[in-house]
């Protein structure tokens, strides 16, 4: 039986004029779980595309992918005018997936270019081997959709590995704060003031990833049921969230 990959989400940025002092605490949250991650591909999203968060891959062997948004406006802005150079075209790898579900189609382009000098001189980023963006076009009921994402790599990977890497994060995010969402009704909270809303979100996303790594048959949702009514379920997976934390 296939089990699902270890997920934690410990916290999201909210709206508070402590910006500063909150990234930090996310790329400390961010740090200290990088336990053994030799040989391994760290994603994620553009909050932590900083240097105080690659720098502790590269560090203990890892490498990763990075989303680009605007706290890196201009290392963004530079990877983007380097993969849109009909001067650099030559230099690209690409992969294209075509998919259908939930009652539309979905095309994905992954682009990756490993030849990136003038970027590694100019930034200086640790580890940075390649850029890529994924452009993906959406059908549904009519009406197109399209989006690019860009994205910094420490090793240098075929689009197909890239391409790969990005949907499962991908898959990650959605599942997580689908259960958020759905399961506990999180945009519905009014907890609004202080450090509150973050402490308990941390809470329910370590909640949500101690039922995730239970290898049961129940569902999602039974699990947090059965969790909420009997005490020794909850115990259980803990238990069992502990013992999965030791052999890492």
């Amino acid at each position: 039986k296939r089990r699902r990959e270890p997920t934690t989400e410990l916290a999201r940025r909210q709206n508070t004029e402590k910006v500063g002092n909150f990234t930090s605490a996310l790329l400390g949250n961010f740090t200290s779980a990088l336990t053994d991650v030799k040989g391994a591909v760290v994603t994620a999203d553009a909050m932590h595309a900083q240097r105080d968060a690659a720098e502790p891959v590269i560090g203990k062997g890892g490498d990763y992918v990075l989303a680009l948004k605007g706290n890196q406006g201009s290392l963004r802005k530079d990877a983007k005018a380097w993969l849109e150079d009909p001067g650099n075209a030559k230099k690209m790898l690409s992969h294209q997936q075509a998919g259908r579900g939930h009652g539309r189609e979905e095309t994905r382009t992954a682009t990756v270019c490993h030849d990136i000098g003038p970027l590694q001189d100019a930034h200086r980023w640790p580890g940075l081997a390649a850029i890529g963006k994924v452009e993906s076009v959406r059908v549904s009921e009519g009406r197109t959709r399209t989006e690019t994402r860009y994205y910094i790599m420490s090793r240098k990977m075929s689009p197909e590995d890239f391409l790969k890497a990005v949907r499962n994060h991908w898959a990650i995010e959605n599942r997580l704060h689908w259960v958020l969402d759905v399961r506990m009704r999180e945009d519905d909270l009014r907890n609004r003031t202080g450090h509150g809303p973050e402490n308990l979100a941390a809470v329910r996303r370590l909640v949500v990833s101690i039922v995730h790594l239970m290898d049961d048959k129940l569902s999602i949702r039974r699990r947090l049921l059965r969790a909420a009514q009997v005490p020794d379920y909850r115990l259980e997976l803990i238990a069992n969230a502990a013992k999965l934390a030791e052999k890492l």
